[in-house]
């Protein structure tokens, strides 16, 4: 594991968004009792802090825009990544996949 730094901003908006992301993955992501899997991964790309965040689970419903949402699961989950100035993906990829970017504290 790489050493990464973070200043208090930065760790406790992540704390608070991977927080929120495995309760929504609780919640909604392996109805019926299902089993699945959960994987963090943190690391540097150049200047930037990477952080993916992957679940095996059914994904997000269609239409749901990161850009505009509408849970409030999701609008906090924006709020904070903009508090850190990042920018935040989601593809499906057997399960979600939310990938946070923000920029490396100097």
């Amino acid at each position: 594991m790489e050493d990464i730094k973070l200043n208090a901003k930065q760790a406790k908006s992540l704390g608070l968004i991977v927080n929120e992301l495995i309760n929504n993955t609780v919640k909604y992501a392996f109805p019926d009792g299902n089993p699945g899997k959960v994987e963090i991964r943190i690391g540097r790309l150049d200047k930037e802090i990477e952080v993916e965040y992957r679940d095996s689970g059914v994904g997000l419903p269609d239409g749901v825009d990161f850009d505009n949402p509408t849970s409030l699961g999701l609008i906090v989950i924006q709020n904070l990544t903009k508090q850190i100035d990042g920018n935040i993906g989601y593809t499906y990829d057997n399960g979600t996949c939310i990938n946070i970017v923000f920029a490396e504290n100097e």
